[in-house]
């Protein structure tokens, strides 16, 4: 403990104060410590006065000298060039913004200096805090990313990547800088996309960069939904200016969402047989109480209060599993809002011409990434939705899907699927003309009478669906067809209010192709999915049109067998074994199709507004019985359409094709 011996003092005059050694040497230090601290910091307020005194002139040739040196192996000024570059804006020695505005203009003056030996150079460039400056500054600033990539192209992936990342990673706080005006959230994003544009614009030659760094930096599955939402709204805002990435934007959009949509189903899945049923509809509920509209210019929002996932702080495994399920559901909701809001606006503003090359584009995208992938539900909905904005747009969305069930260069797996849309799109639209409806319906006739003839001079021809698979797509794509658009497939208008089904006339062709094939030795009522079939059969015969009873009986008695070999590998490059895996079937239906159905009722409840008066529900056949399960679908909520009755119980009445 330190003490302190003092003597008496005469009044009015100070002791005498006797220190011990140990204090007196304390309080040296303390001030030998202050004085050097002093000192630090006033050559700081010196190096600091004269970094901002430096002349653009004295500044401009400092930093030549400081590359050319450095290149010649004396980094020293290159290094004190580097600190000025890369000090933080709020730290205390922090060069003024009219010195690091000098540097910059130096280095736009030597850009061509900047070889890939200056690397750490570039790296310090890109760190700067730019966007939150004045205009001057951001127009040099943007200027030196330009010359540094048009005299380096090896700069170009780090230089587009910097502007990327802040697609993600832009905060309000980034136009919060010291001595500086604040800057908007919104600003600073429109100088972002400026910055872009003029990279594009000036250096053609970048797009590839361009393309390659929106494609690795694109959110991983896992992250937020602000995240994903923020990505995706500044990516159509680079389509925009950069038409000629236009369709790779939208392609690489799509690709990644559909993967999202494939895990929605693929966890649901899980969670309906670890939870019970029901979810779906909970999820959803929750999803419609808990979105919020976005407000891109609340520059009092932190990052986690712009966040609008309805992710909520739960505890538990299985919890976990809602939480994340229920973030998937909302990312791909909202992402597909935008989509469906920016087709539109390019639709609205488009002459016919346009809209039509504009549809291609999306009918291209979709036959590349979407109609290829198994089980999605919802992304194909964009393109749903423009095919039924004009008449000629829906027959030849229609056509392309019957090409591609035609055409003998592709694959089996690829002509089924192109049935499977070709029968939920004209089932499901609700603007498809009739005559559309009969000639779709007539064209899949003639090609399965085609490859009936063909498959019955085939030795030992029977119910197969690996050698088989497009006929028994086509046979369950008309049936499909029938149950729900029977009425366009009449002659004469249907009057419901005096409906006699034996006076109802059919057009010709439309119940002779079906007789021969759904009778033929190729069997297809026993191939088909069960839950179709059955549906058929009761519209089929309370309408008159056929009574196909007797031979369902008799299927019973037939039993589709396969070799070990044939069940390992599945038809068509082992699609079976997928269908096997993600379905759960077992037994005899591994030999049959799935009711898949990729225009089912939808489920996401924001964007689903993109589609309300264009999807056709089911509509009672007038004097059939409906239980009331599916008068209560009917009226209210949608369910699914999947053989595995996906959001509820399998019934044997109309909810069996989706109603």
């Amino acid at each position: 403990m330190l003490s302190l011996a003092t003597t008496t003092a005469t009044p009015g005059t100070p002791g005498n104060i006797h220190m011990a050694a140990p204090l007196k040497s304390a309080l040296k230090r303390s001030h030998s410590d202050f004085t050097i601290e002093s000192s630090q910091e006033l050559s700081r307020k010196r190096t600091k006065l004269f970094w901002n005194e430096k002349p653009a002139q004295l500044v401009r040739e400092e930093v030549r000298r400081a590359i050319e040196k450095h290149i010649a192996g004396d980094s020293s000024g290159y290094d004190s060039l580097k600190e000025i570059v890369s000090t933080k804006p709020t730290a205390i020695d922090a060069p003024s913004s009219e010195l690091l505005k000098r540097n910059i203009m130096g280095l736009i003056t030597h850009a061509s200096l900047i070889n890939r030996k200056c690397s750490g150079l570039v790296g310090a460039i890109l760190k700067i805090s730019w966007l939150g400056r004045d205009e001057d500054f951001v127009a040099c600033y943007r200027r030196l990313l330009v010359n540094l990539v048009s005299a380096h192209g090896s700069h170009a992936y780090a230089v587009v990547e910097s502007l990327v990342g802040k697609f993600t990673n832009l905060r309000s706080s980034h136009g919060h800088l010291p001595n500086q005006a604040i800057v908007k959230r919104s600003s600073m994003r429109a100088r972002l996309h400026l910055t872009i544009h003029q990279i594009a614009q000036k250096l053609p030659t970048t797009l590839a960069t361009i393309k390659s760094v929106i494609s690795s930096s694109f959110p991983y599955q896992t992250e937020s939904v602000n995240a994903h939402v923020d990505y995706v709204s500044n990516l159509l805002k680079v389509a925009n200016y950069v038409p000629t990435l236009k369709s790779e934007i939208l392609s690489l959009i799509m690709d990644r969402m559909i993967k999202i949509d494939v895990l929605i189903q693929t966890d649901y899945d899980k969670l309906e047989e670890e939870l019970g049923e029901g979810l779906v509809q909970e999820v959803i509920r929750a999803i419609e109480r808990n979105i919020k509209d976005r407000d891109e210019d609340n520059e009092s929002e932190s990052e986690e209060e712009r966040d609008i996932s309805v992710v909520e702080t739960e505890a538990g495994a299985e919890k976990r599993k809602i939480q994340a399920f229920r973030a998937s559901m909302t990312k791909l909701d909202v992402i597909i809002d935008m989509l469906q809001g920016y087709m539109s606006a390019a639709f609205t503003k488009s002459n016919l011409a346009e809209k039509e090359a504009l549809f291609e584009q999306m009918v291209s995208i979709f036959k590349r990434i979407i109609l290829p992938t198994y089980r999605s539900r919802h992304i194909q909905f964009i393109v749903f939705h423009f095919a039924q904005a004009l008449p000629s747009l829906s027959e030849r969305f229609a056509d392309s899907l019957i090409e591609m069930v035609f055409d003998k260069t592709q694959s089996s797996t690829v002509k089924r699927y192109a049935a499977t849309y070709l029968a939920s799109f004209v089932s499901r639209s609700a603007h498809l003309p009739s005559e559309t409806v009969l000639d779709t319906f007539l064209a899949l006739g003639k090609e399965l009478d085609r490859l009936r003839v063909v498959h019955e001079k085939s030795e030992n021809c029977g119910p197969d669906l690996k050698r088989f698979a497009t006929y028994y797509s086509i046979a369950q794509a008309l049936m499909y067809i029938f149950c729900f658009r029977w009425r366009d497939l009449l002659v004469d208008e249907l009057d419901e209010t005096s409906f006699d089904s034996s006076e109802l006339r059919w057009e010709y062709g439309v119940k002779e192709i079906l007789t021969r094939n759904l009778y033929s030795d190729v069997n297809p009522l026993k191939v088909c999915s069960p839950v179709i079939v059955e549906q058929f059969a009761k519209v089929a015969h309370h309408l008159q049109f056929m009574y196909v009873y007797p031979k369902l009986e008799q299927n019973k008695k037939v039993r589709l067998t396969k070799s070990v070999l044939a069940m390992s590998a599945g038809f068509s490059g082992g699609l079976e074994e997928r269908e096997t895996a993600l379905s759960g079937k077992t037994g005899e239906s591994v030999f049959q199709l799935d009711a898949y159905f990729p225009f089912d009722p939808y489920q996401l409840p924001q964007s689903k507004r993109w589609i309300v008066g264009e999807y056709m529900v089911w509509k009672a056949v007038p004097g059939m019985e409906v239980d009331d399960e599916d008068e209560e679908s009917e009226s209210g909520e949608e369910t699914s359409d999947d053989e595995e009755e996906e959001y509820d119980e399998p019934t044997e009445t109309e909810s069996d094709l989706g109603v």
